[in-house]
């Protein structure tokens, strides 16, 4: 099947899996450092005040949202890019919307990946009008279907038919996400047109590398966007997800933590997202 019969298809089905445009997300205020005590779709500074440019960050989260078992880990992935001097937007695409669902159904969930793509833009576009946010270094790093998120919004023809001409992320960067499902909806694309970091567990059997290494080596290929990509031997899906470690996903698959693949997670998208200036 050519590249371009499979987008329609994808296509087709990116909007049939919603019958109705969610509501439009609203973010909180920037917060102080040390305020913490809700961070979906909350704003955190580096500092009280940003005197010079500062870069940020989005965050996007697996299909789950921002729950009780990973608020933690994604608190410490915020914490961790405040100390590196970026500010923080933590999206939950479920919290503020009046009977919207939490959960990973593909069926029964009722935010879809069209909304969540224009959910990241909403997020681009509130960062950029914070005073001293610099807008064009503002990043996005998601956790599986968050990364999926990512990668949709990184295509240049979903970007010219969804979105139009509103700010994209500078470089987007992807945890564990997956590149197709069921050989006909594709989460990545060759014409891919933002810088992108990937990682991969050589063990994920949810979403496999081997899914990703074709559509990755044509985006090289087109040399349309830096992209990077590296897959981490012995690990598994959400191998960095600590307060679920042991815990059986809906694929019946087990959630093993790998503390060396999350510390070299951070130090490789720290560096890519600061090659950019």
């Amino acid at each position: 099947m050519t590249y371009s019969r499979i987008f329609v298809l994808f296509f087709i089905s990116f909007f049939c899996i919603s019958n109705a445009i969610a509501e439009k997300l609203k973010f909180k205020s920037p917060e102080e450092y040390s305020a913490f005590s809700n961070i979906n779709n909350a704003v955190f500074l580096p500092s009280k005040k940003l005197t010079s440019p500062t870069p940020a960050v989005i965050l996007l989260p697996s299909c789950d949202g921002i729950q009780k078992n990973s608020r933690a880990g994604y608190l410490r992935w915020t914490k961790f890019f405040l100390e590196n001097g970026y500010a923080v937007l933590t999206v939950d695409h479920y919290q503020g919307r009046n009977g919207q669902q939490e959960g990973c159904s593909w069926i029964k969930r009722k935010v879809s990946e069209t909304e969540m793509v224009r959910d990241l833009y909403d997020a681009v576009e509130y960062l950029s009008n914070i005073p001293n946010i610099d807008k064009n270094r503002i990043f996005s790093l998601g956790f599986s279907l968050g990364a999926m998120t990512n990668g949709l919004a990184a295509s240049q023809k979903l970007y010219e038919r969804l979105i139009k001409n509103k700010l994209r992320p500078r470089a987007v960067g992807g945890l564990y996400g997956a590149c197709h499902y069921d050989n006909n909806v594709n989460f990545l694309f060759p014409d891919t047109s933002i810088p992108l970091i990937w990682l991969m567990g050589a063990n994920d059997t949810d979403t496999p590398a081997s899914d990703c290494l074709e559509v990755l080596n044509k985006i090289k290929k087109l040399n349309k966007a830096k992209v990077v990509w590296h897959i981490y031997p012995e690990t598994s899906h959400c191998w960095d997800c600590r307060e679920k470690n042991g815990f059986v996903l809906l694929s019946g698959h087990t959630i093993r933590y790998n503390g060396n693949s999350t510390e070299d997670s951070k130090k490789r998208v720290l560096d890519f997202f600061g090659s950019f200036k």
